[in-house]
């Protein structure tokens, strides 16, 4: 399912960004400073999160400051959020199946979030009631059964409906169908026949509303949000782990899961109940717990090791963890420098790379495939063709994923197709507002700096090559 546009109204600094239309690869969100980037992101973010504790909402901080005193009584009154989505052939087919909607009846499918966390699911052609009579439903089916001249007899079992029922929900109307299914040779019913009796008892009915929801909800792709805030450290406090809830903090758990360490095991089995006493350091007992914490660190290790590997192909990295008192270390070589250093000593961009690289994996759910990925000033750190590398690199995730970027760097600007660049900027009022179009007369030049410092760069590319 392709993300195709998606609208905010009411979160932080927007009050309504209007349509932002996604490319099914690469969107580039370019602004100034304060502009409201993040926030374009993060809203987004919040639709369906991939991470659900980490994405939470947040009333006080995601409202609007000027409105919070009216909107924090009544969250379940104001949408934040609303999105529209494309689904391919094979999906429609799997909700034609379940729910015997028609072509005609899917135009667009939109997803909205309120700040009570509730969701609402709209298709632009289908607008029915949402039950209908019991009398009605039954006269139907008599219909269909006179029409094709079947013994009714035969369907009495299949007709029963408690007398109280007042109203015939499509749950039971499944039923029905699948029963006949499940008869059809005794009947001397053929597919043609049912599929004509599912047509025609979906022409007043809408599917019940909650269980389509649901449906819905589960099958549009999650978002995985990051910016640098996440990256890793060298160095890592095994204790106050889980006690705190910030993007480091969310990069440190995914590391401890992607390599199946338990940070809790590895600083109890590098402490004794006795630390005074230096001879509890020598028991058999204390040398064992090292030996087991020694080999799980070199296990977890090579898995991020090979992991890496693969997954990032610009370099031939190894790391190495160890632990000093409550502290995990991280250190790394690699193929040009072998000796084993700290992580903080290295390039932010590696930093930047591999805490991606971990929260990508553990919260795509090691598919790597059909999450929309949100970066927020990705690779601002990197030498200037190391960020063109990194657009390379975006375009290969798009392959499988959507990505929508932001930057304020001309080099992350593609000029090959700029049609997928979107201007943010603030108005008068210091709103947040989004557009595609790059000439609109309100959009200050400072804004779209980036947009214009690419394509000189490009000129300039082509001159010094000729």
């Amino acid at each position: 399912m392709k993300l195709k546009k998606y609208r905010i109204t009411g979160f932080r600094s927007i009050i309504d960004s209007g349509d932002i239309d996604c490319e099914e690869s690469v969107t580039t969100l370019v602004g100034i400073n304060e502009s409201g980037k993040s926030n374009v992101l993060l809203a987004l973010f919040k639709l369906k999160p991939a991470d659900a504790k980490f994405g939470e909402i947040n009333l006080l901080k995601d409202m609007p400051r000027k409105y919070y005193s009216l909107w924090n009584n009544e969250p379940s009154k104001h949408t934040f959020v609303s999105a529209s989505f494309d689904m391919d052939e094979i999906e429609f087919q799997d909700l034609e199946k379940q729910f015997y909607i028609s072509r005609e009846d899917f135009k667009e499918l939109t997803v909205s979030r309120t700040y009570d966390g509730k969701y609402s699911v709209e298709f632009s052609g289908l607008s029915r009631s949402n039950d209908i009579s019991c009398e009605d439903i039954l006269s139907k089916i008599n219909n269909w059964i006179q029409h094709n001249e079947l013994n009714l007899d035969a369907f009495k079992d299949i007709l029963k409906i408690p007398e109280e029922k007042k109203i015939f929900i499509w749950k039971e109307i499944q039923k029905i169908i699948s029963d006949i299914v499940s008869k059809k040779q005794s009947l001397s019913v053929n597919d043609d026949m049912i599929e004509d009796l599912k047509k025609d008892l979906s022409i007043k009915l809408y599917p019940d509303k909650q269980i389509l929801n649901e449906y819905i909800i589960s099958k549009i792709p999650c978002f995985v949000y990051y910016s640098e805030y996440g990256n890793l450290s060298s160095r890592i406090d095994l204790q106050p782990i889980d006690n705190v809830s910030n993007e480091k903090t969310r990069t440190i758990n995914v590391l401890f899961k992607y390599t199946g360490l338990d940070p809790k095991e590895i600083y109890r089995l590098g402490h004794t109940d006795n630390i005074k006493d230096c001879k509890a350091f020598d028991t058999p007992e204390s040398k064992s717990d090292k030996e087991k914490r020694d080999a799980l660190l070199n296990s977890a290790a090579t898995i991020l090791s090979e992991g890496f590997k693969e997954w990032w192909k610009q370099g031939e990295y190894k790391f190495n963890f160890h632990v000093d008192g409550n502290y995990f270390q991280i250190l790394v070589s690699d193929n040009k420098r072998p000796d084993m250093i700290d992580l903080d000593e290295r390039s932010t961009g590696l930093k930047w790379f591999l805490s991606f690289f971990l929260v990508f994996i553990i919260e795509t759910g090691q598919k790597s495939k059909d999450a929309v990925l949100l970066l927020d000033e990705a690779g601002l750190t990197l030498h200037p063709l190391s960020q063109r590398d990194l657009l390379a690199f975006f375009n290969e995730l798009s392959e499988r994923n959507q990505v929508i970027h932001t930057t304020h760097s001309p080099f992350l600007v593609d000029m090959n197709d700029i049609g997928r660049v979107r201007a943010v900027y603030s108005d008068n009022n210091g709103n947040t507002i989004v557009s595609s179009d790059l000439k609109k007369s309100d959009i200050s030049r400072k804004s779209i700096y980036a947009i214009h410092a690419a394509l000189d760069l490009s000129v300039s590319d082509v001159m010094f090559r000729v």
